[in-house]
């Protein structure tokens, strides 16, 4: 999940000193921002921030990198578009997928 404490820990990790002038949470604000001309930010590339006016570019560096979870109740309905979805992210990532 994308955090502060995570983005600062890459950053310390990178051995990079930042001049921070103003820090936001929100990050549909911080990309609102950065596309009127006030500063850069590190942020993910996410449908909800694709602002027309912004640069993005990608940071590879092997210590930058988010590891997402995934997590639903298995005594609720699961309706057939549920239960696909599911079996494609196990797929995708090697785990054995359910044909219920």
């Amino acid at each position: 999940m994308w955090s502060k404490a995570l983005v600062d820990a890459c950053i310390i990790q990178s051995e990079t000193e930042l001049n921070l002038v103003y820090e936001a949470e929100d990050l549909t604000t911080v990309a609102g921002f950065v596309a009127v001309g006030l500063g850069i930010s590190f942020v993910p590339r996410k449908a909800g921030l694709l602002l027309e006016s912004l640069v993005w570019i990608p940071i590879e560096e092997n210590y930058w990198y988010w590891e997402v979870g995934m997590q639903w109740p298995t005594s609720q309905f699961q309706s057939p578009a549920v239960k696909q979805f599911i079996n494609y992210v196990k797929y995708s990532y090697g785990y054995p997928v359910t044909n219920e």
